[in-house]
C-alpha cells in the first residue's frame, strides 16, 4: 500500500511530536523532563532486575544438577551487582540533574541492597553506560561510541 506525502508528513510529525525542530547536532537535543527521565530510569532498573532471573541453564536450575546450578547462582550474583550499580548510577545522575527527591529514592534503593560502597571505577563505568543510554533515549537515531 502506497502512502501519500501528506500521510508521511503526519507520521513524521507524530514521531517527532515533542521535538518541534530537531537540532542539527545530536548533543544539543533537549534533556528529558523529570517525568520522562523517571520512566526511563525505572525501565533501566526493571530490565536489570529481569536479567537476574534469566539464567543460562533454565532447565537445569536445581541443586541436583550441581555444575549448572552453581553457574546459575554465579550469573544471578553478577546481575544483582549490576542492579545495585544501576541504582547507584541513577542516584548520581539524578543529583547531577538537581532532582534531590529522585536521587534520594535511588539512594535508598542502593543502600537497601548493600551496606558497602561499590568501587568507584565500577560506579563510574555504570554511569558512563547509562549516560550513553540516556543520550540515545533523548536523541533517537544517533549512534554513541
Amino acid at each position: 500500500m502506497e502512502v501519500g506525502s501528506d500521510w508521511r508528513d503526519l507520521l513524521l510529525s507524530i514521531l517527532c511530536w515533542r521535538r518541534a525542530e530537531l537540532p542539527a547536532e545530536p548533543s544539543s537535543f533537549p534533556n528529558m523532563t523529570k517525568d520522562e527521565w523517571r520512566c526511563w530510569a525505572a525501565s533501566q532498573y526493571n530490565e536489570a532486575q529481569a536479567a537476574v532471573h534469566e539464567v543460562p541453564f533454565p532447565t537445569k536450575d536445581s541443586r541436583s544438577h550441581a555444575p549448572f546450578w552453581v553457574m546459575n547462582e554465579h550469573h544471578r550474583e553478577i546481575n544483582r551487582g549490576r542492579v545495585r550499580l544501576i541504582a547507584g548510577a541513577l542516584c548520581n545522575r539524578a543529583k547531577q540533574l538537581g532532582w534531590v527527591d529522585l536521587a534520594q529514592r535511588w539512594a535508598d534503593t542502593y543502600w537497601g541492597m548493600t551496606s558497602n560502597v561499590d568501587p568507584e571505577k565500577d560506579l563510574r563505568s555504570m554511569s558512563d553506560e547509562l549516560s550513553k543510554m540516556e543520550f540515545i533515549e533523548r536523541a533517537p537515531g544517533t549512534t554513541v561510541h
